[in-house]
C-alpha cells in the first residue's frame, strides 16, 4: 500500500487524471448495469403480472363457462319436468273423456232400456184394451141372443159367444207372450250395453295407466339427463381449477428463476473501490 501511495504520488497530472476519468467510467458504467438490472427485473415482475392475471382470467372464464353449463343442464332438467307434467295433465284428461264416454253411453243403454220397457208397457195396454174389446163384444152378442126369442138360436148364439170368448182369451195369452218375449229382449240389450260400458272404461284405465307409467318413465329420462349434465358441469368445473393450478405452478417456477440481486458481489466492489493502475498499463 505504501508503494501504490508513493507511486500515485509520483504519478504526474496526466496519468492521474487518466485515472480519474477511468474510474469514472467505470462507474458510470456500472450504475447503468445496475439500471438495465432493475429494468430487467422489473420487465420480469411485470411479465409475472401479466401472466397472473392471464391465469385468473381463464380460471374465471372457466368458472363461467361451468356455471353456464350447469344452469344449462338445469334449464334443460326444468323443460322435461314441464312436458312430464304436461304429458301426465294430457293422460288425465283423456281417462276423463273416455270416463265420460263411459257415462254417456251407460245413460244411452239407461235410456233405451226405459224406452223398450214403455214400449213393452204401451203394447200390453194395447193388448189389455184389445181383449176388453172382446169381452165387451162378446157380451153385447150374449145380450142379443137374449134377446131373440127362439131358444136354438139364443143356445146357437151362447155358443158362438162362447167360442168367440175363448178365441179373445187366446189373443190376450199371444199378446202377453209377446209382450213377456219384448221384456226379455229389451233386458237383453240394456245388459250388453252395460257390460259394453264396463269394458270401456276398463279400456279408459288400462289406457290412462299406461300415459302415466309412459309420464314416470319420461321424468326417470329428464333425471338421468340431468344428473349427466351435472357431472359434465362438475367435471368442466375440476379442469378449469387443474388449468388454473398448473398456470399458478408455472407463474411461481418462473418467479424462482428470475434473479432477486442482479449486480454480484465483485461489481460492488469495485464500485466502491475503483482499481489503481500502475504508470504502464494503458487506460484503453
Amino acid at each position: 500500500l505504501t508503494a501504490l501511495s508513493i507511486s500515485n504520488a509520483i504519478k504526474p497530472p496526466e496519468d492521474q487524471l487518466r485515472g480519474d476519468s477511468v474510474s469514472h467510467q467505470l462507474r458510470s458504467d456500472s450504475v447503468s448495469h445496475q439500471l438495465r438490472s432493475d429494468s430487467v427485473s422489473h420487465q420480469l415482475r411485470g411479465d409475472s403480472v401479466s401472466h397472473q392475471l392471464r391465469s385468473d382470467s381463464v380460471s374465471q372464464q372457466l368458472r363461467s363457462d361451468s356455471v353456464s353449463h350447469q344452469l344449462r343442464s338445469d334449464s334443460v332438467s326444468h323443460q322435461l319436468r314441464s312436458d312430464s307434467v304436461s304429458h301426465q295433465l294430457r293422460g288425465d284428461s283423456v281417462s276423463q273423456q273416455l270416463r265420460g264416454d263411459s257415462v254417456c253411453q251407460q245413460l244411452r243403454s239407461d235410456s233405451m232400456s226405459q224406452q223398450l220397457r214403455g214400449d213393452s208397457v204401451s203394447h200390453q195396454l194395447r193388448s189389455d184394451s184389445v181383449s176388453h174389446q172382446l169381452r165387451s163384444d162378446s157380451v153385447s152378442q150374449q145380450l142379443r141372443g137374449d134377446s131373440v126369442s127362439h131358444q136354438l138360436r139364443s143356445d146357437s148364439l151362447r155358443g158362438d159367444s162362447v167360442s168367440q170368448q175363448l178365441r179373445g182369451d187366446s189373443v190376450s195369452q199371444q199378446l202377453r207372450g209377446d209382450s213377456v218375449s219384448h221384456q226379455l229382449r229389451s233386458d237383453l240389450a240394456s245388459h250388453q250395453l252395460r257390460s259394453d260400458s264396463v269394458c270401456q272404461q276398463l279400456r279408459g284405465d288400462s289406457v290412462s295407466q299406461q300415459l302415466r307409467g309412459d309420464s314416470v318413465s319420461h321424468q326417470l329420462r329428464g333425471d338421468s339427463v340431468s344428473q349427466q349434465l351435472r357431472g359434465d358441469s362438475v367435471s368442466h368445473q375440476l379442469r378449469g381449477d387443474s388449468v388454473s393450478q398448473q398456470l399458478r405452478g408455472d407463474l411461481a417456477s418462473q418467479q424462482r428463476g428470475s434473479p432477486t440481486h442482479p449486480i454480484p458481489t465483485s461489481q460492488h466492489t469495485a464500485a466502491l473501490h475503483p482499481p489503481v493502475y500502475p504508470n504502464h498499463v494503458s487506460t484503453r
